[in-house]
């Protein structure tokens, strides 16, 4: 009887302990907020990102502050690295992760405002000789500057036959829509050409156009365009992997034999 109680005691007490030792901890713990972080977070619309020097160590950092970074530790294709090698040189320290400073950034690079780079972070010098009509300088915080681009595209952005951003054309894009798994945008196209949104193009997404299913084709080799015709079109994109219907097709499927195997064999 005392050994069951004991059992009882370990089973009730078991949960807490091992949660208290093995829980997540919170983010906050490790990454607090700051008033460059908080302005980013504010200003920064969705499908934007930022260039962090090695001011905030490896690249991805503020990835914990739902901070996009296209550098960000994670596995690229090698026409992605062309791209972004084009944006910062010599960034990367091994196949996975990058680390730079500013001088590194080639701040003139068309690239920034392809893919959407709204903001630099730094702590160093910025050189006298940067663009001031394309980036303004501001320091909310000691130690840090922030450099905004004052182009960057809204999350997506019309294209021309010459492959030419506009940037009077953003006030055309409107995002009604943006979650990981669903993406709607109101465009009014003064002409037809493509739409680039400033996400990565992966297995699984699918597109419409005024509730017309669209091909989505690579951009650059790492982002999603479609075509879209001239005057006002609703476009919306949902994640539907299809790794994700097979594997809950065969979950079903498992579960029903073991439901009912069971039962031919034991003859009830």
């Amino acid at each position: 009887f005392f050994f069951l109680i004991l059992i009882g005691i370990q089973i009730i007490t078991m949960a807490p302990v091992g949660m208290m030792q093995n829980a997540v901890v919170p983010r906050d713990s490790f990454f607090p907020n700051t008033p460059t972080i908080n302005y980013v977070q504010d200003n920064l619309l969705p499908g934007q990102s930022v260039l962090a020097t090695s001011t905030y160590l490896i690249s991805g950092t503020l990835n914990y502050y739902d901070i996009s970074d296209w550098f960000a530790h994670g596995y690229h294709r090698p026409s992605e690295k062309a791209i972004l090698d084009q944006v910062v040189h010599d960034a990367w320290k091994s196949p996975t992760s990058a680390m730079y400073n500013l001088d590194q950034i080639n701040l003139d690079s068309a690239y920034i405002d392809k893919l959407g780079i709204r903001y630099v972070l730094t702590s160093e010098q910025v050189p006298d000789t940067m663009n001031t009509t394309k980036w303004q300088i501001m320091s909310l915080e000691e130690g840090i500057i922030v450099l905004e681009n004052l182009d960057c595209p809204p999350g997506a952005y019309l294209l021309s036959s010459s492959d030419y951003i506009n940037p009077s054309s953003y006030d055309d894009i409107k995002i009604t829509k943006f979650t990981p798994y669903s993406r709607d945008f109101f465009v009014n196209a003064t002409h037809q050409g493509k739409l680039v949104t400033t996400t990565r193009i992966w297995p699984g997404w699918v597109a419409y156009c005024n509730d017309q299913p669209v091909s989505i084709e690579p951009y650059m080799g790492m982002m999603q365009s479609i075509d879209v015709p001239e005057g006002e079109s609703v476009i919306q994109y949902t994640y539907v992997p299809f790794t994700f219907y097979c594997g809950l097709a065969i979950s079903i499927f498992a579960l029903i034999l073991l439901l009912f195997i069971p039962r031919k064999f034991l003859g009830s």
